[in-house]
């Protein structure tokens, strides 16, 4: 555990001046560390936080820290730290409920070429457009995830503990996911289309987490491999090949 250490006063004249900017600041460090530090290690930045509000003599802001740290900063959505705390909690509720988890990774084809030609501005344009998209699609109780540059994922609780109920479920959401991405984007006054391959993973009881987010990633493999614009799932011994759950879609 690290304990709490006292805190140098800072005199720097202009971060005296303008101690909002060293909250602003904090917060924008703590992002770039949430896919290091796991979420346990919030109540320690959440005392620096404080400290800061009483060295300043500032109100509290109780929710930019944690926030920050747990969001992806360009679309808002959950990120890496609190996709694995959420999978943590489905796949432990699954186990006491004799029910399965579902976890889908979405990785963007074409992406890397949008932001070769266009620049990094249209590239955030359509990474946004696409997590409203996918936002859309999932269901209610689902949680979507942007994990990556490029890469999103969906975590589905509590589907049914038989194996093929299940699978019929998320595959089902899983090609809304993937025909959400298909229209086109307008991007610098023209269109232009993306698409998407995932990989899919069911647990069972008992299943270790990093195995379920393997198995899942292994699969997006898979579907990059066959030639993207699909999807596919692991299939439920690890020693038989992922499953090509559904053919390549039509080019538009």
């Amino acid at each position: 555990m690290i304990a709490a250490m006292p805190m140098p006063r800072i005199t720097n004249s202009r971060v005296t001046r303008h101690p909002r900017l060293v909250l602003l600041a904090v917060a924008a460090l703590l992002s770039n560390m949430a896919v290091t530090f796991p979420v346990t290690l919030l109540g320690h930045f959440a005392h620096l936080r404080q400290w800061l509000a009483e060295q300043y003599r500032l109100q509290p802001i109780p929710s930019i820290t944690t926030s920050v740290a747990l969001h992806h900063t360009l679309t808002g959505l959950p990120n890496g730290a609190l996709l694995t705390d959420r999978l943590t909690q489905a796949v432990a509720r699954a186990n006491r409920n004799g029910a399965r988890v579902g976890l889908l990774i979405i990785d963007l084809d074409q992406f890397k070429s949008i932001n070769e030609k266009l620049g990094n501005a249209a590239g955030d344009a359509a990474l946004i457009e696409v997590a409203r998209r996918l936002g859309a699609t999932v269901r209610e109780s689902d949680t979507l995830a942007h994990v990556g540059a490029d890469q999103f994922a969906v975590v589905m609780g509590e589907l049914d503990g038989d194996y093929e109920t299940a699978k019929v479920a998320v595959c089902a959401v899983a090609a809304k996911c993937l025909d959400a991405v298909l229209p086109l984007i307008t991007l610098n006054g023209a269109p232009y289309q993306l698409g998407a391959s995932a990989g899919i993973a069911l647990s069972h009881f008992g299943m270790n987490l990093d195995d379920l987010q393997t198995a899942a990633h292994h699969a997006l493999h898979e579907a990059k491999q066959a030639g993207g614009d699909r999807y596919f799932i692991a299939a439920p011994a690890a020693a038989v090949p992922a499953i090509p759950a559904r053919p390549a879609m039509a080019s538009a």
